[in-house]
């Protein structure tokens, strides 16, 4: 009984590592409409990440498309904590693992490769996704509602602005 479940095990893992050896590169672009968040990220099998903030990307949350008020319910100053610039880090290897799950996800989503919401005036997204063998994906998502596995994905990738230390 060892012997199967140790021959699962490593069978599992060569296969995870080969997953994680596969991408070579995931670029995933915001076009922020109103005060959606404008931005692209760039992340790099080394797990080498670049964020280039182009505009409204606050460190303090906001509801609604439009900032109204220019403080929080604290008196922070929400415009102050809007961050532009390019910027580089590490991704730590259990998050970089997550993302790379989420991406092997999305054959279907990259088999119809647009997503369209049926409204005006939203945020828009690119996702590109380059394999070490030359093949790459590609998602545009009008809306960023395209599928639920895609906003989990876009919910992680938002949220690497923040939680990560940016140089």
């Amino acid at each position: 009984m060892i012997t199967k479940n140790l021959i699962f095990f490593i069978g599992l893992l060569t296969f995870c590592l080969q997953s994680l050896a596969q991408i070579q590169k995931i670029e995933f672009s915001t076009d922020g409409y109103a005060n959606g968040a404008d931005y692209d990220l760039v992340i790099y099998s080394d797990k080498v990440a670049v964020y280039n903030a182009r505009s409204d990307n606050y460190s303090i949350p906001h509801s609604g498309d439009i900032l109204p008020v220019k403080v929080d319910k604290e008196g922070n100053s929400i415009i102050a904590t809007e961050i532009k610039g390019i910027f580089i880090t590490n991704i730590e290897s259990k998050l970089y693992k997550e993302i790379i799950k989420e991406i092997e996800k999305l054959n279907e989503e990259f088999s119809k490769k647009k997503y369209f919401e049926n409204s005006l005036h939203v945020s828009t997204s690119t996702l590109k996704v380059t394999f070490k063998d030359g093949d790459v994906k590609f998602i545009y998502d009008y809306g960023m509602k395209g599928t639920k596995t895609l906003v989990e994905l876009y919910k992680i990738l938002d949220s690497l602005r923040f939680n990560q230390k940016w140089k």
